[in-house]
């Protein structure tokens, strides 16, 4: 079974499952949105329409993994990380869509592990609030990580970026992740910081807000990136290539970006090429048709 059939019927079967219903009281991304709709549990029409947007959220992660599935060097997934699992937004789908695989939920919301660990028999992992002091202890095969990198500075998701390609992913492995390219948002949701964060998402390709706290690392912010500076910071991590950049691809909110191993190799010289020479030349004594250099 080559790659695209293993994928596909992974595809195939998780139409197939049921996806748990169950949803925490505590579920952040489904109560605060709720809310933020005016959505009332009683409002039996309105309510279930939120239902069906918080789960085609999940959907629409798992067809954005299958596609980095297909366009990666995997032949199979045997373990999968959910980074920034929340309560099983997405989690609740990955399980169907990989159900032989070891399954790791992690966050530093311990409630919404332990309610990943609970439902849906995924191996629990309370993260410090800096990710890149820990250490998994695992190399995945996929590991998903939606709107955690959209709420901070350029320097935490680099240094962050660069601890997962490094240390947890295996020799396939795929890191699918989400960005943020709204810049509107800045001012109308950060009325005080996000004037500033809009003259450097204009002049620097990356704007960053947090009116709420003095520490930008608390997960209060906004980042907002064009994606000719994300695709230079991931280019910049030597152990990864970039697999694909899809804009809005994310439930038509967030860009999904793609690294995977292994890294790119230099492509090796061809017949008659001069290493030594300060451009590759090709030789007239091994290429007949080649015009003499004078």
């Amino acid at each position: 079974m080559d790659n695209m059939e293993y994928f596909v019927d992974c595809y195939r079967n998780y139409l197939k499952s049921e996806v748990s219903g169950l949803i925490s009281e505590n579920d952040k991304m489904f109560w605060y949105g709720a809310m933020d709709a005016d959505v009332a549990s009683d409002d039996a029409i309105l309510y279930r329409h939120w239902i069906n947007q918080y789960y085609s959220v999940g959907k629409n992660a798992v067809r954005e993994i299958i596609n980095a599935c297909l366009g990666s060097y995997l032949s199979r997934v045997e373990s999968v990380l959910d980074l920034a699992c929340g309560h099983g937004r997405v989690a609740r789908h990955l399980v169907k869509l990989f159900p032989y695989a070891s399954f790791s939920a992690a966050d530093v919301d311990g409630e919404g592990v332990d309610f990943c660990a609970e439902q849906f028999g995924a191996q629990g992992i309370h993260l410090p609030d800096d990710l890149a002091e820990f250490d998994f202890g695992h190399r995945y095969d996929v590991v998903w990580s939606g709107s955690l990198f959209t709420h901070f500075p350029r320097s935490t998701v680099k240094r962050w970026i660069d601890h997962i390609c490094n240390n947890s992913l295996s020799p396939h492995g795929i890191f699918v992740f989400t960005l943020y390219n709204n810049p509107d948002d800045l001012r109308t949701l950060y009325p005080i910081d996000g004037a500033r964060a809009l003259r450097e998402y204009q002049e620097n390709g990356y704007g960053f807000a947090n009116n709420e706290s003095s520490n930008p690392n608390d997960g209060s912010g906004l980042a907002v990136v064009q994606p000719y500076v994300a695709l230079r910071d991931a280019g910049s991590i030597g152990s990864v290539r970039i697999l694909s950049y899809r804009e809005r691809a994310w439930n038509e909110h967030q860009d999904v970006v793609v690294l995977g191993k292994p890294a790119s190799l230099p492509i090796p010289p061809g017949p008659g090429v001069r290493m030594d020479a300060p451009k590759w030349t090709c030789s007239a004594s091994t290429n007949p048709a080649a015009s003499p250099v004078p």
